[in-house]
């Protein structure tokens, strides 16, 4: 415990959670660790991973409405693609929701069935959270260095998406998801110490 919140091993999580729970996320395994990689690089996580149970279903939910958001943009696009500048608005998007889930979380407001999309895929989101927090999520670039390890895995790895049969969505799906926990473990053992 850290805190008051729980925290578990990482490879325990993904396990746990992802492959026995829905089957699919073995394929993005690589995408995971990525990202997890590149945030332990860039000093953003030093341990465990904090989990809060009770953030769980709604991350799910907000993540439904995501994909969602997503596909009806990109059919919107000339060619059908999101762009660089999209797909950091998402890990912006992802960075502050998460960020704010916690916030409300940590102080008793478990209300999360209205989580706003608005500006999803313009690169500024509001946040609502006390000027300490907004101040120290102001400060770290998380949302910008796992858009950068997301890109650099899928210049990496081109044909992936063709090779394994899948919907070019689900890899990203899988970065917004793991940026979604990683924030939440830094939002979490901040307000832990604050």
């Amino acid at each position: 415990m850290i805190g008051g919140f729980q925290t578990v091993n990482l490879n325990y999580l993904y396990f746990k959670d992802e492959i026995i729970v829905s089957g699919k996320s073995e394929k993005f395994i690589d995408v995971a660790y990525a990202l997890v990689n590149a945030a332990r690089e860039k000093g953003y996580l030093a341990g465990p991973v904090t989990v809060i149970e009770d953030l769980a279903e709604p991350e799910k939910a907000l993540f439904v409405r995501i994909a969602a958001a997503v596909i009806q943009y990109a059919e919107n696009k000339p060619a059908g693609e999101l762009s660089q500048d999209d797909i950091l608005s998402l890990f912006i998007f992802v960075y502050a929701k998460a960020g704010e889930m916690v916030f409300k979380w940590r102080h008793g407001d478990k209300n999360f069935a209205n989580v706003s999309l608005d500006g999803i895929f313009v690169g500024q989101v509001a946040m609502s959270a006390n000027e300490k927090m907004l101040a120290y999520f102001s400060e770290l670039k998380l949302a910008e260095d796992m858009a950068i390890a997301f890109s650099a895995w899928n210049q990496d790895n081109p044909d992936y998406c063709e090779k394994n049969s899948v919907h070019p969505l689900l890899p990203l799906l899988e970065g917004l998801k793991w940026t979604w926990r990683l924030t939440v473990d830094i939002a979490a053992k901040h307000l832990s110490i604050n």
